[in-house]
């Protein structure tokens, strides 16, 4: 499996201070005008399982 720059587990404080820099950036260009303020957060986590099939 390959995992290069993932992280496991990402502390609540990490990811509260990204969105803030986020926020402070306004790096998001969106329909409804600039972001403001934190709303959620949510980790999804994805895994693959290659089969051999012949």
């Amino acid at each position: 499996m390959c995992t290069t720059g993932v992280k496991n587990d990402i502390p609540q404080a990490e990811v509260s201070s990204l969105m803030n820099i986020i926020i402070a950036k306004d790096i998001f260009l969106t329909k409804g005008g600039t972001l403001i303020s934190k709303y959620s957060a949510q980790l999804t986590q994805r895994q693959t399982t290659k089969f051999d099939v012949q």
